[in-house]
């Protein structure tokens, strides 16, 4: 803001180019054409100071409405931050919780797979048993067989000696 009483450039310009029009202005007409930019000046810097005034109380309530608005907006801030930190803490219990259950699942299906492993090593251990058992009733009922004809035929041999 430029309160200096020079006037503007383009006011100065106008009497000097009427004096060049006109070869000889008279000294009245300068000094009415001086005075006039004078009262504009003055009119001007005094709309500049009741701005000046004005604006200080406009920019202090736009300033307290801001400041307002941001305190609410950082209230609201650390109320999410709350909720977040909240949230977090409430899913890093669910993840270790979770990494417990996982670990214990791990040991169960480690040890079940084991057991599992020794039941199918039992089982074909069973199996070449039941083979072997199979195989030796399968002799044992052939002997059987052929021992029962042999005593058939003493039998009846005996018999015809009667």
């Amino acid at each position: 803001m430029n309160l200096s009483t020079k006037p503007p450039r383009s006011s100065v310009s106008e009497p000097l180019k009427s004096r060049s029009n006109s070869r000889r202005p008279s000294l009245s007409d300068e000094k009415d054409v001086l005075v006039l930019q004078i009262k504009n000046l003055q009119t001007e810097v005094a709309s500049l100071k009741r701005e000046d005034i004005e604006t200080p109380k406009a920019i202090t309530a736009d300033l307290e409405e801001l400041g307002r608005e941001f305190s609410r907006q950082i209230n609201d801030f650390k109320i999410k931050l709350q909720k977040a930190e909240q949230d977090n803490a409430r899913l890093e219990g669910l993840v270790a919780r979770l990494e417990s259950q996982v670990k214990r699942y791990k040991t169960q299906t480690e040890a079940a797979e084991a057991t599992e492993d020794s039941v199918k090593a039992e089982k074909r251990k069973l199996q070449r048993e039941l083979r072997k058992a199979q195989d030796e009733i399968g002799e044992l009922q052939t002997v059987n067989d052929h021992l029962q004809k042999r005593f058939d035929k003493l039998k009846s041999k005996r018999k015809d000696d009667t």
